[in-house]
C-alpha cells in the first residue's frame, strides 16, 4: 500500500518529467500508453445519465479488445475519459514504438465509436450525431520501472478525481482544491466535502482491468487504489513471471 505523504502536485510534476524522456531512453522498461478523449467535455454536458453509462461502457469494450489484441499488454484503467493501458518490458525492446503507438490511438477510437453506434437505439439523437461525426483519443506514452506502474495509476485516479470535484465546486461558484496540498489520505474524506454527491460515478470511480493469460478480471467503481493490495499483488506477480 502506498503514498500517505505523496501529494498530487508531486507525482504529476514526476510523471511529466518521465514524458519529456527521450525514446533512446525506453528500452528495458515497462511501458504505459494513456489515451485521452478529445473534446469530451461537449459529450458529458450534451448526454444523459443513460448515455453517460453506455460511454463507459464503450471505453470499457475499446481497453478491453486492445488487451486483448497486444499479447504484452496486462493492465487498464479507466476513468472519466481516461483509458492507461500497461504493456511489459518486450514492447520497450521493439524499434516501431511510434507506429505501435498510432496503432493503439486508431484502434481505441474505432472500437470506441463502433461499440456506441451499434449499442444506441435513437438514431437521431445528438450523441449518435458525435459519434457520426467521430469522437478520437490522443495518446502519450511513457517508460516507466515497474515500482513506478502502481503510482502511475493511483496518480491518474487521483487526477480524474480532484479535477471532477473542482469542476463541481466551480459551476456552484465554490473555492477549489489546490492540488498542490491534496494527498492521498485526504481521498478517504472527500465523501464529506460540500457538493462532492454531485460528482458524476464515472469520475469518482474508475475501472480495472486485469489480464492474466485469456483472462479478463474486471473490477468496477475502483477506490482508493493506493489502500488497496489487488493492483499491488498483481503487478508484483506480472513482474515476477516477465523476469
Amino acid at each position: 500500500m502506498i503514498y500517505n505523504q505523496t501529494n498530487l502536485f508531486e507525482l504529476d510534476r514526476y510523471f511529466k518529467n518521465i514524458e519529456l524522456t527521450s525514446p533512446s531512453n525506453y528500452y528495458n522498461k515497462f511501458i504505459i500508453v494513456r489515451l485521452d478523449g478529445v473534446k469530451f467535455r461537449k459529450v458529458w454536458k450534451a448526454v444523459n445519465e443513460e448515455e453517460r453509462v453506455l460511454i463507459q461502457k464503450a471505453l470499457e469494450y475499446a481497453a478491453t479488445e486492445v488487451l486483448k489484441c497486444m499479447g504484452d499488454s496486462f493492465i487498464s484503467y479507466i476513468q472519466s475519459d481516461e483509458i492507461s493501458i500497461v504493456f511489459s518490458k518486450e514492447r520497450s525492446k521493439s524499434f516501431k514504438l511510434q507506429k505501435f503507438i498510432s496503432i493503439i490511438s486508431s484502434r481505441i477510437t474505432l472500437k470506441f465509436n463502433k461499440y456506441l453506434i451499434n449499442e444506441i437505439s435513437d438514431k437521431q439523437c445528438l450523441l449518435y450525431k458525435t459519434v457520426s461525426d467521430g469522437i478520437y483519443f490522443d495518446c502519450r506514452v511513457l517508460a516507466v520501472e515497474y515500482s513506478d506502474i502502481h503510482k502511475y495509476i493511483v496518480y491518474r485516479q487521483l487526477f480524474c478525481i480532484i479535477n471532477s470535484y473542482n469542476k463541481v465546486l466551480k459551476a456552484n461558484n465554490r473555492r477549489h482544491i489546490n492540488p498542490t496540498y491534496f494527498h492521498y489520505e485526504d481521498m478517504k474524506l472527500l465523501n464529506l466535502y460540500p457538493l462532492w454527491d454531485k460528482c458524476p460515478s464515472f469520475e469518482k470511480y474508475g475501472v480495472l482491468i486485469l489480464k492474466e493469460g485469456k483472462c479478463f478480471n474486471t473490477y468496477n467503481k475502483i477506490k482508493f487504489l493506493g489502500k488497496s493490495n489487488l493492483l499491488e499483488e498483481f503487478i508484483s506477480n506480472m513482474n515476477v513471471v516477465s523476469r
